[in-house]
């Protein structure tokens, strides 16, 4: 199994890191962050449904790929992003989505 040597339990322990610098940095933010704080999955709330289609497409322009949730599948208002942790992801990348996107900006300039 891979979790029994040396390059499994590299991953899994850079898939812990990677999910807390990731989550924390969002909380830092000021995002409303929901789950469980050792999940690879961070979903975020957006609350407002016409911000999810738009937020989705527009990451997938700049090349990050999110998985974004909204009514029916969630309340009306409790629409979110889910942010999808991975070891192979590096600190580089991630600072890229949370700084070089300007997340925060563009929710706030973008609606």
């Amino acid at each position: 199994m891979i979790m029994f040597d040396f390059e499994g339990q590299r991953r899994i322990c850079q898939l812990a890191d990677n999910t807390r610098y990731f989550r924390q940095k969002l909380v830092d933010m000021g995002f409303i962050v929901y789950g469980n704080k050792n999940s690879p999955v961070i979903p975020m709330l957006i609350y407002m449904p016409a911000r999810v289609t738009r937020f989705n497409r527009e990451m997938l322009r700049r090349g990050i790929a999110v998985v974004t949730v909204g009514f029916p599948a969630t309340k009306l208002l409790d629409a979110r992003v889910r942010f999808c942790m991975s070891a192979a992801h590096t600190r580089q990348m991630l600072d890229t989505v949370m700084n070089s996107t300007n997340i925060k900006l563009f929710l706030i300039d973008f609606f």
